[in-house]
């Protein structure tokens, strides 16, 4: 597998329908929630996902989402689920991954501790590892809704490839990646009503992200 080379990931999903919305209008990476969260998903609906994500012949692909879980669980999950790329959303050590063979997503918080600048260091080396820039929040990892710290952001994208993520929505979008110039986005809770996955609101962030995306790779060309 390769990255593409620009990135909308739709994450928390919970439904065929809404995997199947965000894969056929263009997202990239569609993530499930494995660690505990309220948007955890069970095995077997995980694999109905992940089957009819792989009908629509799309290039979406799968993305498995972890936090601080044992290397041996990931890879279960991986094989029975058929994950493309594993994305570790805790505190994990920069040893783990050293066992794991996907291509690898590792979420970092901007707190500049040793941990986070190993796997920055790291990200810099190894094509197969990314990073998802997401808000700080004390106790949560990940899908707050608060936004990560943008400029912060914008400095560390100017050397590594990342995911923004942290309270982004259809309206804010564009300007998140004017801002910070990201590899992609990722959203979980700003395209939700009522806590459930809202099509019409996927379909507008896609729409509005592969604008701004495809707006920034011109100017880059033409810089």
């Amino acid at each position: 597998m390769s990255w593409p080379h620009q990135a909308i990931k739709i994450c928390g999903v919970r439904s065929v329908e809404a995997a199947v919305t965000a894969a056929s209008a263009g997202a990239d990476l569609i993530g499930m929630i494995f660690a505990p969260s309220k948007r955890q998903i069970e095995l077997r609906l995980a694999q109905e996902i992940a089957q009819a994500v792989r009908a629509t012949e799309t290039d979406c692909q799968l993305v498995g989402v972890f936090a601080n879980a044992p290397a041996s669980e990931i890879h279960a999950v991986a094989q029975a689920v058929g994950l493309d790329v594993v994305q570790l959303s805790g505190d994990e050590p920069i040893a783990l991954s050293e066992h794991i063979e996907l291509p690898l997503l590792k979420a970092v918080r901007l707190t500049n501790q040793n941990n986070e600048q190993a796997w920055y260091d790291i990200a810099q080396g190894q094509q197969r590892i990314r990073l998802v820039v997401d808000a700080h929040v004390p106790g949560s990892y990940g899908g707050s809704g608060v936004l990560a710290d943008w400029e912060a952001a914008r400095r560390l994208a100017q050397t590594t490839p990342l995911l923004l993520a942290g309270g982004l929505e259809p309206t804010n979008v564009a300007q998140a990646i004017q801002a910070v110039e990201p590899w992609g986005v990722d959203v979980s809770s700003g395209i939700e009503t009522a806590g459930i996955k809202d099509l019409t609101k996927i379909l507008q962030f896609v729409k509005t992200a592969q604008q701004a995306l495809n707006a920034l790779r011109v100017a880059r060309r033409n810089s």
